[in-house]
């Protein structure tokens, strides 16, 4: 028997929030001691940050993340408070010109509350 559209998209859902989960855990530890910088990516620049110095996995992460989001979306689920949507909207925060926003060391810290309650 064939598997729906559905059932692949939630299958793909899943690996994708894996692979996310996963990468942030390897990552968010640096982020929160030595201030690493994964959320600066090709969508979210930091003025005065070139691309040559985003991190390794910056865009992958920024792909993970933004396929978690329409996958939700198509599936008719809310991407609010989903892994994916936290993971963009650090982004979006960390390369704001807002001069309260948090750097890069308070949004690993934020973001490794949602991992360890997305688990």
């Amino acid at each position: 028997m064939r598997a729906s559209r559905e059932e692949i998209l939630r299958q793909h859902l899943k690996v994708d929030v894996f692979n996310l989960r996963t990468k942030l855990e390897r990552l968010l530890p640096d982020v929160k001691k030595r201030g690493l910088n994964i959320f600066c990516n090709s969508s979210f620049e930091l003025e005065g940050f070139s691309s040559n110095e985003y991190h390794q996995d910056a865009d992958k992460l920024l792909r993970l993340a933004q396929r978690i989001v329409k996958a939700r979306e198509e599936l008719g689920e809310p991407a609010e408070n989903c892994l994916g949507e936290a993971y963009l909207a650090a982004c979006k925060e960390n390369c704001s010109r807002d001069e309260h926003r948090r750097g890069p060391r308070k949004l690993g810290m934020w973001l490794s509350e949602i991992v360890a309650s997305n688990t």
